[in-house]
């Protein structure tokens, strides 16, 4: 029984984490984007800033929207998949 528990309570922390991911990324770039042409910036978070334009904060945000579309995909797909409609 044990074991049951232990899993229950892996799937909760690491679907926690995955569905706050982006929303904590989104906010991480939010608070950087005054600094995102900082050389220091731009060579520890480079990657994560590469091929986006960081002039407009919407602009920043099309990964985030990205991702939770198809985190909304996902959802729908496994979870509404029995019903008819779907």
């Amino acid at each position: 029984m044990s074991g049951d528990k232990f899993s229950s309570i892996m799937t909760l922390a690491i679907g926690s984490i995955q569905y706050l991911m982006p929303l904590i990324v989104l906010m991480f770039i939010y608070r950087m984007k005054d600094k995102l042409e900082d050389p220091d910036v731009k060579a520890r978070f480079g990657s994560l800033f590469e091929g986006l334009k960081v002039k407009r904060l919407i602009h920043l945000m099309s990964a985030f929207f990205f991702v939770f579309r198809r985190m909304l995909l996902v959802f729908t797909v496994v979870f509404l998949s029995n019903y008819p409609s779907f």
